[in-house]
């Protein structure tokens, strides 16, 4: 990016914040980091120091390019499928503000399937940023379809922010194992620091009394803007009265909510988002099915397939083997890009297959050379 790179959706305040925060960036996240993520940081952060914000959007940036996140949106995440039937989500309706109303229930969470079937960590998060990434698109469409305040806009909190629902209905002490703990910690960790402006509300309905096991955990980890977004409810005849005033129209809400007692009921079916997942790559996939290579968050220049503008070229062709957390399976040959210069390991290993890494501006090459076991470690420039 360049010196001068204020945005003109930047109000003056919010200028005078990044000029300060600029400099303060790595080399590569300044090149990097993309107008929308930018934006989106520094008002997610309105007085906190300009260092935490500048080291906020220096580990996002890391981050994306770790995972390669801004590949999810043209291709499935490796444990995909699995996750999903362990994991189900869905986008429903759209408020009266034009939020998408996106939901999932620990009824639908199989937490032994999913820790059994997606084996690490960093599949998990993996999956879990490709569902983040469809709905920062899902509330962008919605957003636009609705219109609403901050039109002019395209980063105003009122087009990219989401209403999220969790129903806890199911929640037993004994689902609350510390493996799953510690996964819903490290999802909501995930999801606060590398998704700025993206929580418009949340709701928490069915909540039993074991929750507060885990609301203990999770609330020092939220700040008070955070919290005051938060409604934790008890069942139908509490939080559908209060929803409806909020400005969810019963025909946005899933059709699983009804209370007798007000004669509510939801009205939509909802889309689950493996079946976002599944039409990736897909040409002939349904249309309403079918979703943009990018989003707003997606960092400069590496939109290779989708985004358009000038893509870095490919280095290294081969077939990745997991190797290490920095690598994936794959079972098609594999085109590395580096928007910027980097380190590239690979092994000709046949029973193994071809062990491929990439990685750009890393701070200590050699420690991530160590973890693959290589015939010839080179180091490229982006080009």
């Amino acid at each position: 990016m360049d010196d001068d790179d204020a945005c003109d959706c930047f109000d003056d305040d919010e200028a005078r914040r990044w000029r300060g925060v600029r400099p303060l960036l790595a080399p590569s996240t300044r090149r990097l980091v993309g107008e929308g993520l930018k934006v989106r940081m520094v008002r997610s952060l309105p007085t906190e120091p300009l260092r935490d914000v500048a080291k906020a959007l220096d580990t996002t940036v890391a981050w994306r390019l770790e995972y390669g996140v801004d590949d999810l949106l043209c291709d499935r995440a490796e444990y995909w499928e699995p996750y999903h039937a362990a994991w189900a989500t869905a986008a429903h309706g759209v408020d009266d503000r034009g939020r998408l109303i996106y939901v999932e229930r620990v009824r639908t969470l199989d937490s032994d399937a999913l820790h059994r079937d997606v084996p690490t960590k960093e599949a998990i998060r993996a999956c879990r940023a490709q569902d983040m990434e469809i709905v920062d698109v899902l509330q962008a469409r919605a957003a636009e379809r609705r219109g609403g305040s901050g039109a002019g806009d395209a980063y105003a909190k009122a087009r990219t922010e989401h209403v999220h629902v969790f129903d806890l209905d199911g929640l037993t002490r004994g689902k609350l194992t510390r493996q799953t703990i510690n996964t819903v910690v490290d999802i909501v960790a995930m999801s606060l620091a590398h998704y700025p402006g993206s929580l418009g509300a949340m709701w928490l309905l069915n909540a039993p009394l074991v929750f507060q096991i885990l609301w203990r955990l999770l609330r020092p980890m939220l700040s008070a803007e955070t919290i005051a977004k938060i409604s934790i409810l008890g069942g139908p005849d509490a939080y559908l009265p209060q929803m409806v005033a909020a400005g969810m129209p019963l025909s946005e809400l899933p059709s699983w909510m009804a209370s007798e007692k007000h004669g509510l009921r939801g009205g939509s079916p909802g889309v689950p988002l493996g079946d976002y997942v599944r039409a990736l790559g897909e040409d002939d996939a349904p249309a309403h099915l079918r979703l943009p290579a990018t989003n707003q968050l997606q960092l400069a220049g590496t939109a290779a397939r989708g985004g358009g503008g000038d893509a870095p070229s490919p280095v290294k062709v081969g077939l990745a083997r997991k190797r290490g957390k920095h690598t994936a399976y794959l079972r098609r040959p594999l085109e590395l890009h580096l928007a910027s210069d980097g380190v590239l390991s690979w092994t000709k290993n046949k029973r193994r297959g071809s062990c491929v890494c990439a990685r750009a501006s890393v701070p200590r090459p050699r420690r991530l050379s160590r973890a693959f076991d290589r015939e010839k470690t080179e180091r490229v420039v982006a080009r």
